[in-house]
């Protein structure tokens, strides 16, 4: 509720009328029963379910992609203890 609510006054200061509140599956269930708890409050959040997932799964792709590329050798030698 406290990250809800944070989000809406973050959202309102800068203008915008709806709240994209984004969390995983657990979370997102949270989410719904604070909504249907206080329908009147958070009448202008509306919950998605994902995005994290999908952004590992990109970032994971990159890995496999540039694993050979000597990326880590790069990486290793500029912060010291980089490891793929």
């Amino acid at each position: 509720m406290t990250a809800m609510t944070e989000a809406q006054q973050l959202t309102h200061r800068i203008g915008q009328t709806f709240v994209l509140f984004t969390c995983d599956l657990q979370l997102y269930k949270v989410t719904l029963y604070v909504k249907w708890a206080y329908p009147d409050r958070f009448n202008d959040v509306i919950p998605r379910l994902g995005g994290m997932h999908s952004l590992m799964s990109c970032v994971g792709c990159i890995r496999t992609l540039m694993e050979n590329s000597g990326l880590s050798d790069i990486l290793n030698d500029v912060f010291g203890v980089y490891q793929l």
